[in-house]
């Protein structure tokens, strides 16, 4: 018997069903449906649903939460470049005042 998903995987493919309706590949109502069978057949409950991402949400809601996470995204990312190169940075500053 295959192990039951628990509410954070489900979770997840909310995140990713969220995605596949921005991009109309599938619509809010068919992503409701998938969430809620795969929501049976793992016995979680129907009324703990709406706090997944998308679930019961009409297509513009969906949009504007996948643009806050991509932001979101982006903007950590540069956070971690900086961070990755700050190290590097300072380093190069030692070895120009070293030179001087």
């Amino acid at each position: 018997m295959a192990r039951k998903i628990s509410m954070i995987d489900l979770a997840g493919i909310g995140n990713l069903l969220e995605y596949l309706v921005a991009a109309d590949n599938i619509t809010c109502e068919e992503r409701d449906r998938i969430i809620l069978r795969i929501a049976k057949e793992n016995d979680i409950a129907e009324y703990t649903l709406s706090a997944l991402a998308g679930y019961g949400k009409s297509k513009s809601e969906v949009l504007e939460s996948v643009a806050r996470r991509r932001t979101r995204y982006h903007r950590t990312r540069s956070k971690m470049k900086v961070i990755f190169l700050l190290p590097r940075l300072l380093e190069h500053i030692v070895r120009m005042l070293q030179d001087m």
